[in-house]
């Protein structure tokens, strides 16, 4: 498993409020963390310049996967 903990706050609002970015097909156990919001849905493929980490507060999204 993919460790989630970020290292640091939002870097635009410094909000400690953040969820994991979840990309490819999501499983049963995906499916599950996006209808809780504790994940959110960053599409199908994974590419380049896509982020790990959205803020709640700001709609940033930041670091790498």
């Amino acid at each position: 498993m993919i460790d989630t903990t970020p290292t640091t706050a939002c870097p635009q609002c410094g909000s400690e409020r953040r969820l994991p970015i979840e990309y490819g097909d999501p499983n049963e156990e995906t499916r599950e963390r996006l209808l809780e919001g504790a994940a959110i849905y960053g599409g199908r493929y994974l590419d380049p310049d896509a982020h790990r980490w959205f803020c709640p507060a700001c709609q940033h999204r930041w670091g790498n996967p």
